[in-house]
């Protein structure tokens, strides 16, 4: 979806990242953000971790219990994208 904003920006004469910053999110983003025309920032979520927590959370669940909130970690990866 990013490349597609960034295409639909360029189409309307948004310059990135003069006039709007562009940032990608995801479970373990394939890589492919940092060979755009202008590298897309982004910020990854683990997936294997997310999968466990919310597999724990849905045990929780089963049991009757309250599930409690958690906190996963995500990195940020800055590119030209966000003015880098």
């Amino acid at each position: 979806m990013s490349i597609g904003a960034m295409r639909a920006f360029g189409e309307e004469g948004v310059a990135i990242p003069d006039q709007i910053e562009l940032i990608t999110i995801g479970v373990d983003t394939p890589g492919f953000e940092e060979y755009a025309a202008v590298p897309i920032s982004a910020m990854t979520i683990p997936a294997e971790l997310l999968a466990k927590e919310c597999v724990n959370i849905l045990l929780q669940q089963l049991e009757g219990k309250t599930a409690q909130s958690i906190e996963i970690p995500v990195e940020f990866i800055s590119r030209k994208s966000c003015g880098e």
